[in-house]
């Protein structure tokens, strides 16, 4: 961990954060497959614009500081309203966790963790938020040469929470499986086509942080896939579609696949009709 003298951080380790929607959020898949404590949208934001400042070179993690009156401007929110945000993330994001499996499992057949915190340091002082990225982390943030996603932060300015946001990344994350027309064979119990990734209900649930919301497999569908697959296929360029696979009487895998722009012209028409309804245009 950095050294901290007089409860200061050392200035040569203080940047200004860049804000620029087309920079890359670039991160390792096992951090972003990884279950994570829920995250408001603006601490979910800011952590991926810290992230977008990392540079292909670096082989440390800086410390950022951020402007609330220009990360208002950058995100579109009315300033009045994130100063006392920013002041609550100060206090909240410190504690913000990551559970990163170690692939081993307890004897009740619970998978087992190592914890790591988003950040190492927070501090907010006068409109100015300055934050640290945990040291932790680099082995998933810096030198990656595969298994990593990249995406645009421009994709996320208009996801509206946590959730939708890491559901985005999580999907992104095996486009791979579609580029490269890669089979996977990671459940016995179902079978899948070239392309297409299964997850069991379960899974998705304690990734989402909905282990206590929605306990009928068809609400938590209804209420956080369908309804997160719409936001995230109307302000990006992602197509995904899925189906369920039921054992016994009970819906136990979500079934996903990748579907090229304008490969599938009726789900681009439901799309078309979302960015209207939405305001947005047609053009991308």
């Amino acid at each position: 961990m950095i050294p901290i003298e007089n409860g200061l951080l050392p200035l040569e380790d203080t940047v200004s954060i860049r804000y620029n929607k087309n920079y890359p959020v670039v991160m390792a898949n096992k951090l972003i497959r990884a279950k994570k404590d829920r995250l408001s949208t603006l601490e979910s934001k800011l952590l991926r614009l810290a992230i977008t400042n990392i540079v292909e070179l670096d082989t440390k993690l800086n410390t950022y500081t951020v402007s609330v009156a220009e990360l208002a401007d950058f995100l579109g929110i009315a300033s009045s309203n994130i100063y006392t945000e920013v002041q609550q993330i100060a206090k909240s994001l410190i504690d913000k966790k990551i559970y990163m499996p170690i692939g081993t499992y307890d004897r009740h057949g619970n998978e087992n963790y190592e914890l790591y915190n988003w950040v190492s340091y927070v501090k907010y002082e006068n409109g100015v938020i300055t934050l640290r990225l945990n040291d932790s982390l680099k082995p998933y943030l810096l030198g990656l040469d595969s298994l990593f996603t990249r995406y645009g932060y421009d994709n996320i300015l208009s996801l509206p929470s946590d959730i939708c946001i890491s559901l985005f990344e999580w999907l992104i994350s095996f486009e791979g499986l579609r580029i490269h027309q890669i089979r996977v064979d990671v459940y016995p119990d179902v079978e899948l086509e070239t392309g297409e990734f299964a997850f069991p209900i379960d899974v998705l649930r304690k990734f989402l942080q909905c282990e206590d919301k929605y306990p009928n497999a068809s609400d938590f569908i209804k209420w956080v896939i369908d309804y997160n697959l719409k936001i995230i296929m109307t302000h990006t360029l992602c197509r995904i579609k899925y189906r369920t696979v039921k054992k016994g009487r009970s819906i136990k895998y979500i079934v996903f696949r990748f579907v090229g722009l304008f490969e599938d012209r009726q789900l681009e028409a439901d799309i078309k009709k979302l960015r209207l309804k939405a305001g947005l245009p047609n053009e991308y």
